[in-house]
């Protein structure tokens, strides 16, 4: 007995040190990323910053043998992600829009994010089965590289929305960008849990049921979180909810009821939250107090800030934790892997915005947006997560290699951090990309003196 509560101890004070670390790391993320902006710094991201801060203290442990003692926090935990992690960050993407831009280029953003998403997933399926069929590189499985071209596509501009804020991009190219974002982060989560699910029940008979399979889980979930959303508009209209407190705590547990009631319904709890936020933000957020509103606001803009620079430290600690057939793999494959996913990016731009411009009378999208599209495509915490997952269910112990997919997508998703994020300001600046008439971009946080009087008052 006293030999189980002493292991349990050690658990304990194993947790407390792993967690101590990750706040710690954090800490000097949030610092490090905050002197950037102040010193407006073009070369380096605070994502960026944080990738190179995870590798740097990961190669530390792994040089100490300190990784085993941290290795229950330090490694990548999906459910920890889809669970804690990634709500606020999809929330406070669909609450913090501009509702007018976002609405007027909603037909350009889901024809990007539904149909360019399965063009560029398709593209590179094949293609990356193609390089192993004829013995360019290391051969992965059919439904591996369907695994790989679903997950690959998931895009995750933060760097890129930054340096548009920063720099007053033209609206309706932000909304684009934005909006496609928001939107394939949940696409790629279902049709990668489709593409699983295929993978088990097996043959190529299934194909066209898991089309419906799809279409059937995507507005079913956009369903529960117009539901969700609904009802807490509903109540803040009605003042059922008539202190501060009641508002705010309404407003932060609303993507996680819709996450929850999704996933028990074996649906898709990203795609919930995210409609469930468009919803909030339309219907919802005018009939909140000023102090609900700037509290609601500045919350989730700091939980979903916070949460992006965890997955991006967890991102530069995963050469050093996870076991990776480097050798087998060899060279040729991530070579391959990245001018095929280049490709990829270039055939869903160009292919998607032919089709939008066919139904556009004016502001049709130029061949220099179509670029800074293209060349905006960063990957970070979805594809990360998705290739953290491939490792289970493509395990090597069952002659899979989910330890190969993750290797391509640390080394693509790190390149596009590093190397794109670090020429996006120079590269989007000889693009001129700018509208000489906007003003402030909406979704940064400006104190005004009402603002500031509201913060003291939430203090008191």
């Amino acid at each position: 007995m006293a030999e189980v509560v002493e292991e349990k101890e050690d658990d304990t004070v194993e947790y407390s040190e792993g967690i101590l670390l990750m706040i710690f790391l954090l800490f000097v993320a949030n610092a490090g990323g905050s002197f950037l902006k102040k010193k407006k710094h073009k070369f380096l991201q605070e994502a960026g910053f944080s990738t190179i801060l995870g590798l740097f203290v990961g190669m530390i442990l792994w040089l100490t043998n300190g990784l085993n003692s941290f290795d229950s926090v330090v490694k990548f935990n999906q459910d920890f992600f889809m669970i804690v992690l990634l709500p606020p960050i999809i929330f406070d993407s669909a609450y913090n829009m501009d509702k007018i831009y976002f609405f007027k280029n909603i037909g350009g953003i889901l024809l990007y994010a539904i149909l360019g998403t399965f063009v560029s997933a398709i593209t590179i399926a094949l293609m990356i089965y193609a390089v192993g069929a004829v013995g360019l590189g290391y051969g992965l499985t059919l439904i591996e590289c369907f695994a790989f071209g679903a997950l690959i596509s998931a895009t995750d501009p933060v760097s890129v929305l930054s340096i548009f804020s920063e720099m007053g991009a033209d609206r309706d190219l932000y909304a684009l960008v934005f909006g496609e974002s928001i939107f394939n982060d949940a696409v790629t989560i279902v049709l990668y849990r489709t593409i699983i699910g295929l993978s088990k029940e097996g043959g190529a008979e299934q194909i066209s049921l898991a089309f419906l399979h799809f279409f059937g889980i995507f507005f079913g979930s956009m369903v529960v979180g117009i539901f969700i959303g609904l009802i807490v508009a509903l109540l803040m209209k009605k003042q059922y909810l008539g202190t501060l407190q009641a508002e705010v705590g309404a407003m932060f547990i609303s993507p996680w009821i819709s996450y929850l009631l999704a996933e028990s319904m074996e649906m898709s709890g990203i795609v919930s939250i995210l409609f469930c936020g468009i919803v909030v933000a339309k219907y919802c957020r005018d009939n909140l107090s000023p102090e609900a509103r700037t509290a609601s606001t500045l919350g989730y803009k700091s939980l979903a800030h916070a949460a992006e620079t965890i997955v991006f430290i967890f991102l530069g600690f995963s050469p050093w934790i996870f076991d990776v057939r480097w050798g087998t793999m060899g060279l040729m494959l991530p070579i391959w892997a990245f001018l095929i996913i280049k490709f990829g990016r270039f055939v869903n731009v160009g292919g998607v915005t032919l089709l939008i411009n066919k139904f556009r009378n004016k502001t049709k999208i130029d061949k220099t947006s179509q670029f800074v599209i293209w060349y905006s495509g960063l990957r970070g915490a979805i594809a990360f997560a998705l290739a953290v997952n491939c490792t289970k269910t493509f395990s090597t112990d069952d002659g899979g290699n989910g330890d190969m997919i993750l290797a391509m997508t640390f080394l693509y998703s790190a390149f596009t951090i590093l190397v794109t994020g670090s020429t996006l300001n120079p590269v989007l600046d000889k693009c001129e990309v700018k509208d000489d008439g906007q003003e402030k971009e909406p979704f940064e946080f400006e104190k005004t003196a009402e603002q500031a009087n509201i913060c003291k008052r939430l203090k008191a």
